[in-house]
């Protein structure tokens, strides 16, 4: 596959803005689930010393990245790479494509609406990495 994103203009946006919450990045509502991961590490008390926090915190940026590289390596090739061949059909809009959309409006309008109901934590949670880390 490839070039899909032409023929398949909505399909294709749905595809980005999935590949956007796996991969945790704003706006999309699994850069949430990312942070909480995240601050759920941090704040697991069995951690004593930095030089757990040091690996957890390696381990975690290496699987992020590895979920957000294959997730746009994916999206790179079927929608955006070099057409393998001629394909002359147009998207079709149907219930499936449809609620497709609806959801990742949905994840988006979530990401936006969940910031507010985490600053506090994110405030709290980093008081505590310093603290740790003095």
């Amino acid at each position: 596959m490839g070039g899909l994103a032409r023929l398949y203009p909505l399909t294709a946006a749905a595809a980005l803005i999935g590949f956007l919450h796996l991969a945790g990045i704003p706006p999309a509502f699994g850069f949430w689930g990312e942070l909480y991961l995240t601050l759920s590490v941090i704040n697991y008390p069995g951690y004593s010393d930095a030089l757990s926090l040091g690996l957890l915190t390696i381990i975690l940026i290496t699987a992020f990245t590895v979920t957000a590289a294959y997730s746009f390596i994916t999206m790179r090739r079927i929608f955006f790479g070099k057409p393998r061949s001629e394909i002359s059909a147009r998207e079709e809009v149907d219930g499936f494509k449809s609620t497709v959309a609806l959801l990742a409006v949905l994840g988006v309008a979530l990401f936006l609406v969940a910031g507010p109901m985490v600053t506090d934590l994110a405030a709290s949670s980093l008081a505590m990495v310093e603290a740790f880390l003095s």
